[in-house]
């Protein structure tokens, strides 16, 4: 087929320009492909579980578009431009909605950086998935475009010149696409992490158009004026359409027939004949299976398909069933927590779909390569531990670099060393390439690339070694200050890591390139492996998240090893064997392996070699030639007569007469396509840019906040609720906001709320920022004021890294920086017998802006409803970890419950009667225990009185893992303590509040000598024991009621207390409906989507976590620590995301976190719902109100409810959701004091021996 344009030099223009094209966008592609593979999962605990989570569309997704790719490319392989075109102008279409999406998204999730895009993607993979499968089609295409320019070119007569030459413009372009990727890489980290998500989708889609819009403008122009297709000479020629849109890649001259005999035609037709006749023989009516309806297709299209292709289709097919499947399982919402690995059914199904995919491609890709160079050299198909030889290679080395680039499990620092990494990558690639071209030969070309390799992995090794020796010396368990970010591993942010980590993935990448790319001479199968380079990125970037989750300890929080010194000499005698074995394994496989196997098939290879000399000599030498050409022809005609351009249009053609009518309609037919084409694509284009024109549009309405202050050019302050977490990058459209005259808040009485300020410079530091705050003044009535003594104003400082706002500082004086929001987190008691009405007052502001001194005043409304927040509780709460008085005041202020007083054990019985401290002593030789009470006493009542309502106490001797249910005196110890211990509380009047928290989880660390059941029969002995003596004390467990559990114990647990994920409706309803207490808890589990207190979770959650308590009808929640100082994950907290902390320690200097706020404002929700759910039934009950009123008021406040939460997983992803709630349930209240006393009726308490309620008081 020739081709002919315009002008040369238009020509000329036009492709170069293709060629900028086809390289850029490639490049993108590849590397948006990576960065949302691992934007996926992070971080894993936000990203894994599958409930209410549309990610698994992604995958899903991602893998059907791989597939259309493969039978896109086989199927439409002349069209390799167009295919490349029109998936970009789909990938920009996505991309688009995808920034309206986030728009909307982040009008309610103003998050920092990493959890927001997290979440982003979490709810909104609908459209990331298509997004992604255009992106991954158009860069398969773009790569096979690209490989196929270099190869086609004729360059010099010579033909080991010709093949230098090529090689070096090969090396060159793969370079070029490689650097341009890591580049992209690079920027894309950078802009999402340090600007923020919203600039990077919108400069992600003002590329893609700018890149796109061009060239589809050439292309339809080039279209138009094209006057259609022409035979001249016996040949059919497409006028006007340049070369970068027609590709002839996979048109048979390029197949040596004598290598691929198996691909003929002839076979595939001589197979699906008979099965055709199998099928008539059983019935007419038989259908035709999916597979050989597909083999068909390509039957009948005239398309040759290998052994490895049919494979392929069934792979497609088999793959096909598990996605579906997996969506299925996900839309039907089937809950099994922790079915494997932490996945749940439908997860694992789909995933074993993603995963034959992948090793689908991973197969085809280099059964290809090993098969046609093995089979060009020996004449036979290559021998199995060759082909598998590159596979194992490339999964080993990505294996180690995933280990290497990502050894820790908090992803935070990701960002901070990957983009540095990337740079070093670069270097890599250069080093790898112009080695590669300088050594270029067909004998040195694998040696210098197999030493490339062994380089590339000597650094890896030496880069995992000392990390490994790092994590030895430092990693132990390490407490410490939670506020300060410095952590005893050190390697991994250091310049050797980065060095190495980054020069091994250029090399890496550039041997990947070329093995797959251009080591292959012929371009049959060139789709698989483009397809598999470009699928490749995304799971490269999964399995560096998902590898580290899986293989690595949590560094800061479990040693590598056990203590015991044999065991870590063993374990470091392996350890340095095994970084000794793999090299020497490598090339075992590389070179004395294959050694072997040819040795073997010496006489094969020799019988063949005689065998074709003996075909030689009989047949002439002018014939060689031409039996090879008569081949490949008879190869060719076959598909050109097919398709209507080859014999049978030259026979026609040279006849004339009515063979010149078919012809006539060729061109019409022609021309028809050629309109539609343009008319696809021009509306892809129209809607692209009407998607587009609409986010100018969506960004002005919904991200418009209320102002508190706008100097123009200078700065502006904005105001947002408590619960929302306010990342340091967001932006909001200032221009269209609105300047408010207060901010508001509405509280009951005896409440603590709270409100942001974001401060906002324009262009300068505002320096010596100071504050005053004013009384609050009765609206009404002057003589009513709110003290300024109630009010504070803390800065929000940022953790882990100096990204998430978390500790609340107080401070005098403070600078606000002009390059990140500063948050002021002002919040405000009302006192308990403060009157009822609007409040008003301002705060101060006054600073400077370049020396020059400025002076704002913030105005805020404070209304009060006519109700009061309790001081008794009615909910049981229970924090461990209460260390010091700073913490135990901060609790008490915020009326939430530390464990109580606990009961000091004196070592001596002086020491009893002196020191306040102790309160027992316990006589070792009678085995009976001896009180103080008087001290303790007075602690208890004081926590009684802040409204407390549990209290917890132990059983003097402990109770460990494994207690000694054999040792008599343990007995003795035990009960003669919870016998005296209970009859101090009855005295008192307070063993209601009591309780004794067993042993902590101990279904998950039943010991090895027992089974379960032994184990649970085990420990019911010691509750036996306590029941025997103290059965008023109630025994709290936290573990989950099941039934071999309650078998084993029977009644004795009182109180279960088990992980929210845990539930199970009709056994938690049955028990709570019987009239026994129970609590839950939350931990380092649950992870997303169920509600905890993370920093990963987003800061509504912990509020939800109220509303869900009143939802399950439960009765208490039990929190491990609120202040630990563990260090663990490179992070802060036990598991890194600040599990158990919620203080934070500064050399001494403590402070109180956002997050312990929204705890404080999650019970005041509670006690919001039990105030109106009770006082509802209450006038119901005297008759005080309307049956009328009082339904209409249920079915109101259950509808506000459910939209704040229902179920233990699902949930409002939009605060506002709970603050319209709570203002309805508040504004009822407010109503009711009209009718009830409403402080008579909240202080009543709870009787908690049987959990139960009553009131009979005042009725106004």
């Amino acid at each position: 087929m020739e081709l002919t344009s315009e002008t040369p030099q238009s020509s000329d223009i036009s492709s170069k320009f293709s060629v900028i094209y086809e390289i850029l966008s490639t490049s993108m592609g590849i590397s948006l492909i990576f960065f949302f593979g691992m934007l996926c999962l992070l971080p894993l605990e936000a990203m894994v579980i599958i409930m209410w989570r549309s990610t698994i569309w992604t995958f899903i997704s991602i893998g059907f578009s791989i597939m259309i790719a493969w039978f896109l490319f086989k199927l439409y392989s002349n069209q390799l431009g167009l295919i490349m075109k029109v998936a970009d102008i789909v990938a920009t279409i996505m991309v688009c909605i995808l920034l309206l999406e986030f728009i909307v998204f982040s009008s309610y999730n103003q998050d920092a950086f990493l959890l927001q895009g997290a979440w982003f993607i979490r709810q909104r993979a609908h459209s990331l998935g298509p997004f992604l499968g255009a992106i991954l089609i158009k860069s398969s295409a773009g790569l096979m475009i690209l490989t196929k320019k270099v190869r086609n070119q004729s360059i010099s007569d010579n033909k080991m010149n010709e093949l230098k030459l090529k090689s070096t413009k090969m090396g060159n372009l793969l370079a070029i696409v490689a650097v341009l990727s890591i580049v992209f890489l690079y920027l894309i980290f950078k802009i999402y992490s340090r600007i923020n998500p919203f600039t990077f989708y919108l400069l992600t889609a003002i590329f893609m158009i700018i890149l796109t819009l061009p060239v589809i403008i050439s292309f339809i122009s080039t279209k138009l004026v094209s006057k259609g297709a022409s035979i001249q000479n016996g040949k059919t020629i497409q006028k006007g359409v340049s070369s970068s849109f027609v590709d002839n890649f996979y048109r048979p001259e390029y197949i040596n027939p004598s290598i691929v005999s198996n691909f003929y035609l002839e076979k595939m037709e001589t197979k699906y004949n008979k099965r055709v006749e199998k099928r008539k023989k059983k019935g007419k009516k038989t259908r035709k299976s999916v597979y050989y309806s597909i083999l068909d297709l390509f039957r009948r299209r005239n398309i040759p398909i290998n052994k490895n292709d049919e494979k392929l289709i069934k792979s497609w097919l088999v793959s096909s069933v598990f996605l579906l499947l997996g969506g299925f399982l996900h839309i039907l919402d089937i809950k099994v927590w922790a079915f494997f690995l932490y996945l749940e059914p439908a997860q694992f199904i789909m995933g074993i779909g993603f995963i034959k995919i992948l090793f689908s491609l991973l197969l085809s890709a280099y059964h290809d390569k090993n098969n046609i160079k093995h089979t060009m050299r020996y004449k036979k198909e290559v021998p199995l531990i060759l082909s598998n030889l590159e596979r194992f290679i490339f999964v080993f080395t990505c294996a180690v670099l995933c280990y290497s680039v990502y050894y820790y499990t908090n992803p935070n620092y990701l960002f901070d060393v990957l983009p540095r990494v990337f740079l070093y990558a670069i270097v890599g690639v250069v080093i790898a390439n112009q080695v590669l071209i300088l050594f270029y030969s067909p004998k040195s070309r694998k040696i210098v690339k197999d030493i490339l390799v062994g380089v590339s992995i000597i650094l890896l090794f030496i880069n995992i070694n000392n990390i490994y020796l790092d994590a030895t010396v430092n990693g132990v368990l390490t407490r410490g200050s939670p506020y300060i970010d410095y952590f005893l591993f050190e390697y991994i942010h250091s310049d050797m890591h980065i060095i190495l980590a980054g020069i091994s993935l250029g090399i890496l990448v550039v041997i990947l390139f070329r093995n797959l790319l251009f080591n292959l001479e012929r371009g049959y199968t060139m789709h698989n492996r483009s397809l598999f380079l470009t699928f490749s990125p995304f799971c490269f970037a999964v399995f560096i998240v998902i590898i580290n989750y899986i293989g690595t300890a949590i560094p800061g929080q479990f040693h590598p090893y056990e203590s015991t010194f044999v065991f870590e000499i063993v374990y470091d005698v392996i350890y340095y064997l095994l970084i000794a074995f793999i090299p020497v394994l490598l090339i075992l496989f590389n070179y004395i392996i294959p050694f072997i196997k040819d040795t073997l098939n010496k006489r094969k290879q020799n019988r063949n070699i005689s065998e074709l000399e003996r075909k030689d000599n009989d047949q002439p030498a002018a014939g060689k030639n031409e039996s090879y050409e008569n081949s490949n022809k008879t190869a060719h005609n076959r598909f050109e007569s097919s398709s209507g351009n080859g014999e049978e249009l030259k026979k026609n053609t040279k006849k004339g007469g009515s063979h010149s009518i078919d012809a006539e309609r060729l061109i019409s037919a022609s021309q028809f396509k050629k309109y539609i084409t343009v008319f696809m694509i021009s509306s892809l284009v129209i809607i692209s840019t009407l998607i587009f024109l609409g986010v100018p549009i969506a960004f002005n309405v919904l991200h418009k906040k209320p102002l508190l202050a706008h100097n123009l050019n200078n700065y502006y302050v904005w105001m947002a609720e408590s619960s929302e977490r306010i990342g340091e990058n967001i932006n909001i459209n200032v221009d269209d906001s609105s300047l408010i005259e207060y901010g508001e808040l509405n509280l009951a009485r005896n409440e603590y709320g709270a409100l942001q300020l974001i401060w906002n410079p324009y262009n300068n530091d505002l320096t010596d920022v100071t504050y005053e705050i004013s009384d609050f003044v009765h609206e009404q009535n002057p003589l009513y004021y709110i003290g300024n003594s109630n009010f504070s104003l803390r800065w929000v400082d940022h953790v882990i890294n100096d990204i998430y706002p978390d500790p609340l500082i107080p401070f005098s004086k403070i600078d606000i920086n002009k390059s990140r929001n500063t948050i002021l987190w002002f919040s405000v008691y009302t006192p308990y017998n403060i009157d009822n009405g609007t409040y008003l007052g301002n705060v101060t502001f006054d600073f400077k802006i370049n020396e020059t001194d400025y002076h704002e005043i913030l105005n805020f409304k404070i209304n009060i409803w006519n109700f009061t927040i309790p001081e008794t509780q009615h909910m049981r709460t229970s924090f461990g970890h209460c260390r010091n008085d700073f913490i135990k005041q901060s609790m008490i202020k915020h009326r939430l419950n530390c464990r109580g007083p606990g009961i000091g054990k004196a070592p001596t019985l002086s020491q009893l009667y002196s020191n306040p401290a102790y309160t027992s002593y316990l006589n070792t030789t009678s085995n009976e225990w001896t009180f103080e009470w008087s001290n303790w006493d007075l602690e208890v009542e004081d926590y009684l009185n802040t409204g407390a309502v549990a209290l917890q106490v132990g059983t003097g001797v402990g109770i460990g893992r494994n207690p000694s249910i054999e040792d008599m005196t343990y007995k003795a110890r035990m009960q003669d303590y919870c016998m005296k211990v209970e009859e101090h509380l009855e005295n008192k009047g307070w063993i209601q509040y009591a309780y004794i928290y067993f042993i902590d989880e101990f279904h998950l660390f039943v010991p090895d000598e027992y089974s379960d059941v032994e184990y649970y029969e085990r420990l019911s002995t010691v509750i036996d024991w306590i029941k025997e003596v103290a059965p008023d004390i109630k025994v709290m467990a936290t573990v989950p009621p099941w039934d071999k559990i309650r078998d084993a114990f029977g009644g004795n647990i009182d109180i279960y207390c088990p992980a929210s994920y845990t539930r199970e409706n009709k056994v938690w309803e049955e028990i709570i409906d019987s009239g026994e207490e129970f609590w839950w808890y939350t931990c380092i589990a649950p992870w997303s989507p169920y509600p905890n207190f993370h920093i990963y979770n987003r800061l509504h959650e912990i509020r939800v976590l109220g509303w869900q308590t009143f939802y399950l009808n439960l009765h208490g929640y039990l929190l491990w620590a609120i202040s630990d100082t563990l260090r663990g994950a490179y992070g802060i907290g036990f598991n890194g995301w600040a599990d158990g902390v919620f203080y934070y320690d500064n050399d001494g200097e403590w402070y109180e976190s956002i997050r312990l706020e929204m705890w404080v404002e999650g019970f005041e929700d509670y006690e919001y719902i039990w105030l109106l759910d009770k006082i509802l039934d209450y006038v119901e009950t005297k008759g005080l109100i309307s049956n009328d009123w009082i339904q209409q008021t249920r079915n109101q406040f259950l509808e506000y409810r459910e939209s704040v939460a229902t179920d233990d997983y699902k949930y409002t992803d939009d605060p506002l959701y709970i603050y319209r709630a709570r203002d309805f349930i508040g504004e009822k209240l407010h109503y009711l004091s009209n009718y009830i006393d409403i402080i008579d009726f909240a202080e009543t308490p709870i009787n908690w021996t049987d959990v139960s309620f009553e009131y009979d008081g005042i009725d106004l």
